[in-house]
């Protein structure tokens, strides 16, 4: 379980209870204030009025709700809050920012909310946008605020309605994390495990077995060197199919059918084994293809270890689902938190840098870090 400052993340199920709950209220209240207006003759309100109140309800109640409450109605039956990398409530700047970012979300088919099922902290495109989390405050009844407080403070933010972890368990995690840098408890039980401790600069990125997961950047270059090498994969295969080609017999005159017919067959055949039996092959055996080999790059599994030929089978399949959405699927590597493609997320791989050495030896050579007031954060994170 992930936490922010203390504050448990929100789960996936949960966000997506609220989200409904939002919807049906949303609709609801369009559907009494703005569908009478379209629809009746005698309204006297042109439909483009109507829809421009609409969004104007809809910017109004979502900035509105985000910078008094730092919640929707939906996220406060769930006990839910919006919060900043603080965890402190967020202000009318970072409000509009979360909207807005609701609408490049939307833009885009609605990936930017699919991305809270894929992103490792349950962040939407909105919240990295706006630099905001989720937060569930727990199953205790939470202190409802002083709503004739300072509005200045209101609309700027300010502290947040902080999770009291009354289980002992959770409690002596927490703790246990925090002052260990995130190192895993012996509890048998979650695993509470803070932000800071899970997520690291680029210098210490998340690490699969004993190796740090590989950056963008690399695995852009390693992809080009391997597509190159795929291409001269593929030529060789046509050269040694090309000796199966049968030559156009003497006398004929015109196109020869089975000659045609052999030469098509031979640059699928080519085809296949540059883009799917080459680097099935090369991951499988070795980790690694020639364009990972020389960017010290390696295909693992979740453990660090060498990855099954189904597993490999399925991941260079999925290239094919990465491409098509404007190569969303490889582009999602430089937002994910363990740099994973879509069709790593699918086969369940990782790809780790090995150039720096292992992490447990890098460990035993470097000094912990500290984010201040005494609060120590692990050299390389445990997840």
């Amino acid at each position: 379980m992930y936490a922010l400052h203390g504050q448990e993340l929100a789960s996936r199920s949960r966000r997506l209870g609220a989200l409904a709950i939002d919807v049906a209220i949303i609709g609801l209240i369009v559907l009494m204030l703005f569908v009478g207006a379209v629809m009746g003759n005698d309204s006297g309100v042109p439909p483009e009025s109507a829809g421009l109140l609409t969004v104007a309800f809809l910017v109004f109640y979502h900035v509105l709700m985000w910078t008094a409450f730092s919640a929707t109605p939906g996220k406060m039956m769930l006990k839910l809050q919006i919060v900043d990398r603080n965890g402190w409530r967020i202000g009318i700047v970072q409000s509009i920012g979360r909207l807005i970012g609701y609408g490049i979300s939307t833009l885009f088919v609605g990936l930017g909310f699919v991305w809270i099922f894929v992103n490792r902290f349950g962040r939407g495109w909105h919240d990295q946008i706006a630099g905001t989390y989720v937060v569930y405050l727990g199953p205790k009844k939470s202190r409802s605020r002083d709503m004739a407080g300072d509005l200045y403070k209101d609309l700027m933010g300010g502290p947040p309605i902080k999770r009291d972890f009354a289980d002992p368990v959770s409690a002596n995690t927490a703790q246990g994390d925090s002052g260990a840098g995130g190192q895993d408890q012996d509890t048998g039980r979650v695993r509470v495990v803070d932000v800071d401790d899970a997520k690291q600069p680029s210098a210490d990125r998340p690490a699969v077995g004993d190796y740090p997961v590989a950056d963008f950047s690399r695995r852009s270059i390693a992809f080009g060197l391997d597509v190159f090498a795929s291409l001269i994969a593929s030529l060789a295969a046509l050269l040694v199919l090309s000796i199966w080609i049968p030559p156009t017999p003497d006398g004929v005159v015109g196109e020869d059918t089975a000659r045609q017919d052999a030469i098509r067959l031979s640059i699928i055949v080519a085809l296949i084994f540059g883009y799917l039996v080459y680097p099935v092959i090369s991951n499988w055996m070795f980790k690694s293809t020639v364009g990972k080999r020389l960017m010290n790059l390696q295909v693992v599994d979740v453990g660090g270890q060498n990855v099954g030929l189904s597993k490999l089978l399925v991941r260079h399949a999925c290239y094919l689902v990465s491409a098509p959405v404007l190569l969303m699927g490889f582009i999602s590597v430089l937002f994910d938190d363990s740099s994973q493609g879509w069709h790593d997320k699918i086969a369940g791989t990782y790809v780790t840098y090995t150039g720096d050495g292992r992490v447990s030896d890098q460990r035993k050579a470097r000094r912990p870090s500290t984010t201040g007031k005494g609060r120590r954060r692990s050299d390389w994170p445990t997840e």
